[in-house]
């Protein structure tokens, strides 16, 4: 099994780090991201901490996910360190680093939408379809039905770069 630990994830190149640099892509990190990887970090420090969550009282579990996420937001070497502080911020207004209570509600709130997404994608799951092409579909169907900043509908229109 692989180390979690942040030591373990500082000792290699990860492919926790890996997989957000390809996710960034080629101009990196851009202050406009930060709620987006603060969404990523926060569910990756849960799946981190998940093995030893049952042995933890509720506030310790909330505690231990802000902890994990800031422990993976120490990892982030190809940010600048003052953009490493403002990713875990409640707000960009405030520039409160978001409580264990509010960390805990944005994971829940992320794990719903993503099973939320789980069932919906199961409708474009073909055998001859790859991953990337059934998400593909997926985010069509979604933004045809969103309809666009004054309410018409996106019906045959394609889905314009990151969406």
């Amino acid at each position: 099994m692989a180390d979690s630990s942040p030591a373990g994830l500082l000792a290699t190149q990860s492919p926790w780090l890996e997989r957000v640099k390809n996710l960034l892509g080629p101009r990196g990190y851009d202050p406009s991201m930060r709620r987006s990887v603060q969404t990523l970090v926060i569910y990756e420090a849960k799946r981190c901490i998940q093995p030893r969550i049952g042995d933890l009282r509720p506030f310790q579990r909330k505690v231990a996910l802000v902890d994990q996420a800031q422990a993976l937001v120490n990892t982030l070497d190809f940010c600048l360190p003052h953009h490493k502080a403002e990713i875990l911020w409640r707000t960009s207004t405030s520039r409160e680093t978001v409580t264990p209570e509010i960390c805990w509600k944005r994971f829940q709130l992320v794990q719903k939408e993503l099973d939320r997404l789980s069932e919906m994608i199961k409708q474009f799951m073909a055998p001859e379809r790859s991953h990337q092409e059934t998400v593909d579909e997926l985010e069509q169907h979604l933004f045809e039905t969103s309809g666009d900043n004054q309410g018409k509908p996106n019906q045959g229109k394609l889905v314009p770069p990151n969406w």
